[in-house]
């Protein structure tokens, strides 16, 4: 009971980091107190440019945060294989790169082994056609490797962690207070509710007002808001109830997202915010509301052009990672170096990708590279 106390409490503080982004690097040091490392980062790498941007972070060594952004965010093996995995799978490094073979590699030699690294542990927070958002906690000797529990643990988080980022990235700001809630969440495309434990609603944003309007998912009887599905309408009375009574620990137990469908089939999906906890409170007592719903239209992610790329040629991870690494005109022997591998092999994979994708030489498989790049930014 205890252990599920101070989860339940660093749940709650994951939330709240969303609406205050000054106290993440204090959340991610108990993130890594809870899972295991010596330090951790929430950062965005570019595969294209090959550079990195480290969003928030906590660790025991500044020097190795700057240096990791202006020399080893390109030689990082993990990328861009680390963008075939899906958004929220619990990743450890086995997973993404060999073991022997990352320790071959300048990026374990140089940044990795003099900070005392073993293992690590992490996720895909989102993914763009030439980025990803990753979350990644570093483990050393005292930590130890990823096993079973490792990962138990972080999987208990990484919904939370996900949820926080996109809540965070959809207000947009540094902290909120009560009178600037509801301007901000007018901005908001997503619907969103603020509701008491009933399910009446005290504040919609326009966009929630708008899907109101609609009359086709939700609707407002006696001003309590209601899905036109009597299951999901079920679901949402009692996550309501579980925000109200025991705010985080409640929905940890039973989840946050509900799937709501129109009349018309389209999908939408619901995620329920306690407001009650921390820092929300500070809403909660100005709006008399005991929960935040936040409700979008259910899209499927856009793929990252490497996914696009390995998909239309068969290309294996390995493979994936030869041809992008390519994207520095470098040599046979520059790759093996960098990537901890023998020029036989680098050879081998040139040999594969030579056959899967119909090409004959290194500037053609980089003419295929940039036949695949999105017009958008």
């Amino acid at each position: 009971m205890a252990e599920l106390a101070g989860l339940s409490a660093l749940i709650g503080e994951i939330y709240d980091a969303a609406l205050d982004s000054s106290s993440w690097p204090a959340v991610l040091q108990k993130v890594c107190d809870y899972v295991g490392g010596y330090c951790a980062y929430m950062f965005v790498q570019d595969n294209f440019i090959k550079n990195s941007n480290i969003v928030y972070s906590w660790s025991e060594n500044p020097a190795y945060h700057e240096s990791y952004i202006t020399k080893y965010a390109g030689l990082n093996p993990a990328f861009p294989t680390m963008l075939l995995f899906k958004v929220g799978d619990v990743i450890a490094s086995n997973d993404v790169v060999p073991d022997l073979q990352l320790h071959k590699t300048r990026f374990y030699k140089e940044w990795l082994a003099p900070q005392g690294y073993v293992d690590c542990i992490g996720m895909v927070l989102e993914k763009s056609p030439a980025s990803c958002a990753v979350f990644v906690v570093f483990r050393d000797h005292r930590t130890g490797t990823v096993d079973g529990s490792v990962r138990e643990r972080m999987a208990l988080l990484e919904p939370h962690i996900r949820r926080a980022v996109l809540i965070g990235k959809t207000l947009d700001q540094k902290s909120v207070s009560a009178a600037e809630l509801a301007e901000t969440l007018d901005a908001v495309a997503a619907a969103v509710y603020l509701v008491n434990a009933d399910g009446r609603m005290v504040h919609a944003n326009r966009s929630g007002a708008a899907l109101l309007a609609r009359e086709d998912l939700l609707c407002a009887v006696g001003g309590r808001l209601l899905p036109r599905d009597p299951t999901a309408a079920r679901m949402l009375s009692e996550a309501l109830a579980d925000a109200s009574l025991d705010g985080d620990l409640g929905l940890g137990a039973k989840g946050t997202a509900i799937a709501l469908t129109t009349r018309h089939s389209e999908h939408y999906v619901a995620h329920v915010l306690p407001l009650n906890s921390g820092t929300r409170r500070r809403t909660c007592a100005a709006h008399s509301a005991s929960a935040a719903l936040f409700v979008h239209k259910a899209a499927l992610n856009v793929s990252s052009q490497p996914e696009v790329i390995a998909k239309a040629y068969g290309l294996t991870p390995s493979e994936l990672t030869v041809l992008f690494t390519m994207t520095d005109a470098l040599g046979v022997r520059d790759i093996a170096k960098i990537l901890g591998l023998s020029q036989a092999t680098i050879k081998t994979h040139l040999h594969n990708l030579y056959g899967k994708t119909g090409t004959k030489r290194q500037s053609e498989l980089m003419r295929l590279i940039a036949s695949f790049s999105s017009p958008l930014a």
